[in-house]
């Protein structure tokens, strides 16, 4: 870590134990830009934003804190979700430290380079949602002891996201720094300047797009209305650049809820209500019919993408149901998971759907945990809405935070820095707003009733057992084998040829798994019996996203040979992929088979070498 960057930390830190306040709004305000801030020091793969997290509540827990009565988090949920995430890990430090060497070697690797390295055990992605928890908690804290953080948040968050879009736009124009060029080289049309995901940006301009029109509403002058107007405007440009459908959806139908809201709070008259609902109905009609005009062909094969990906997901949460993957794994075991299809485009990916892949993570019930603490708030939020239906500032901040929810639901925005914390903080102001609201009925309301203090301990109880178990489960059941089914494989049942050979039918695409400790794998294959005049099909083979050069296959068996790394432990087996081009129906030519199979080619056992 250079000079510059100690520096930054460093600043926040310093100004953090200082000024608790202080150095929240700094880190609110520098978080987004940690990328941007990392390519300009040069240490282009440093987790900046992580890290100036982490100095602002390093510095915040130093400096101590004198409490006050007011808005706080709910304690049960939050509390038990950390928990879950703790003894996952735990529970993947277990099971990596039965393979000799492999746990030392991650945690020197944490404790030498953390903001630089990746790890088996879950502790940067665990670390990356208590971060989040925590930051929400700082929020509401610090709200409690200076109200008047319920203005100036949004006000730093939205001028962050209006400096954020400004970057954006100078990108579109070719200004930035070379590393944020070349990754826009990559995403073509998408312009995302401080960050490389296109769609966690558009997440993070949705938000704000919510939070800054519910302020602008909430406004009583017209200069400061203005102002507001003006980082709507901003953060709706970066909502464009990023061309990311899932963000626009969500703002229109988060700001065609809140204006609904808006007018019907204010208004008496049922007509008038009617008429916005109507006006809103129409719009958003309107702009559904023009996005699908526009982008037809991809939103059809995105959708083929996505359902694909949910399916995978749901592989894996059966696979283990209970206890999950292990947090932060996902990607890694996807590879055992994943359709033909996506496995030989990516070799290994996320979800798609971060709710999805902390359920197949941390497992049901940690999934509930998890779910649960935005429905939670945003429960409260509506709650609070009820009793205080012209707030337009706290309906802002909630459509903004539902926006950014469902956004995850097709993306995975949780897993970048430089917007996720924005997010949680936004969540944490949701939260204090909507406490401070209704703090008289909950203060008025003096015990709860017996069904449902009975109902919550045993919420406890479930939620307590499944975090005591979980490390020994895990440890117990160890790594997950690849499950043998079509959707998986892109094969058909084993078969036997005349000589003895056993073979499978394989599709356009198809897979095969080799144990973990391979280095090399051949692969025969041949062109089905009665292809007629296809004499030859070509086979592109693929190994963790890399693609390998065409090769023919015939009508007698000639093998393909793939090189191969040896996994990492505790990986169990190695997925090789293949996309057959050319493919034929077996059946058009062999009238006599009843078996249905769409296939390319005969894929008979592999012979592997360790």
């Amino acid at each position: 870590m250079g000079t510059p960057t100690k520096l930054i930390v460093g600043g926040v830190l310093a100004v953090s134990i200082a000024s608790p306040v202080g150095g929240f709004l700094l880190a609110i305000a520098a978080a987004p830009f940690g990328h941007l801030l990392a390519v300009t020091v040069s240490v282009e793969n440093f987790r900046m934003a992580e890290a100036i997290t982490l100095a602002f509540l390093t510095g915040w827990l130093l400096h101590g804190w004198a409490d006050r009565d007011g808005p706080r988090m709910p304690r049960f949920i939050p509390g038990f979700f950390a928990a879950a995430v703790v003894a996952s890990a735990l529970g993947l430090a277990w099971q990596l430290s039965q393979s000799p060497g492999e746990l030392s070697r991650d945690l020197d690797l944490l404790i030498r380079a953390y903001n630089l390295s990746a790890d088996r055990i879950g502790v940067i992605a665990g670390a990356r949602l208590l971060e989040g928890v925590a930051v929400a908690a700082a929020t509401v804290t610090l709200f409690r002891a200076h109200p008047r953080l319920a203005v100036i948040i949004p006000a730093v968050l939205a001028g962050a996201g209006t400096a954020a879009a400004g970057a954006s736009w100078l990108l579109w124009q070719g200004i930035a720094p070379e590393a944020v060029l070349r990754a826009h080289a990559l995403n073509g049309y998408r312009v995302a300047a401080h960050v490389i995901d296109a769609n966690a940006a558009g997440s993070y301009f949705a938000m704000l797009v919510c939070l800054a029109v519910g302020m602008a509403w909430r406004a009583r002058d017209r200069r400061t209305r203005a102002i507001w107007v003006a980082m709507a405007a901003a953060v709706g440009l970066g909502v464009w650049l990023t061309a990311s459908r899932s963000a626009a959806a969500a703002v229109v139908l988060a700001t065609t809820v809140f204006l609904v809201w808006s007018v019907a709070a204010r208004s008496r008259s049922r007509r008038v209500v009617m008429g916005v609902i109507g006006a809103a109905g129409l719009i958003a009609a309107a702009g559904g019919a023009v996005l699908w005009t526009l982008s037809h062909d991809q939103l059809s094969r995105g959708t083929s993408y996505r359902l694909q990906f949910n399916e995978t997901s749901l592989r894996m949460i059966a696979g283990r149901p209970v206890i999950g993957v292990g947090i932060g794994q996902y990607a890694s075991q996807s590879a055992l998971f994943l359709s033909p299809e996506l496995a030989w485009e990516y070799g290994f990916e996320n979800a798609h759907n971060y709710f999805l892949q902390v359920a197949a993570e941390l497992g049901l019930p940690g999934f509930a945990l998890f779910a649960g603490l935005f429905i939670a708030g945003l429960w409260r939020a509506a709650r609070a809405l009820m009793t205080s239906p012209e707030d337009a500032r706290l309906a802002g901040v909630a459509c903004g935070t539902a926006a950014w929810l469902g956004t995850a639901l097709v993306s995975h925005p949780f897993l970048v820095d430089e917007v996720a914390l924005p997010f949680w903080v936004q969540f944490g102001l949701l939260m204090g707003l909507s406490a401070a609201v209704l703090r008289p009925p909950v203060i008025a309301t003096p015990t709860h009733p017996a069904s449902r203090r009975w109902l919550m301990r045993a919420g406890v109880a479930a939620a307590a057992g499944y975090v005591a178990l979980s490390p020994p489960l895990r440890a117990w059941r160890g790594t997950l084998q690849p499950p043998d089914e079509p959707a998986v494989t892109g094969c058909s049942d084993w078969e036997t040829d005349r000589d003895g050979t056993r073979y499978r039918w394989a599709k356009e695409y198809a897979s095969l798994f080799v144990p973990a400790d391979t280095v090399h794998v051949d692969v025969p294959m041949r062109v089905g019996a009665g292809a007629g005049a296809l004499d030859t099909v070509t086979v592109v083979t693929s190994v963790n996203g890399k693609h390998g050069l065409p090769a023919p296959v015939g009508a007698t068996w000639s093998t393909i040979g793939v090189d191969l790394a040896p996994a990492s432990p505790p990986a169990r087996a190695t997925r090789v992929n293949f996309r057959i081009l050319h493919t034929w129906e077996p059946e058009a030519a062999l009238a006599r088979s009843a078996d249905r199979r769409s296939s390319g080619v005969e894929i008979a056992g592999p012979r592997v070498r360790s």
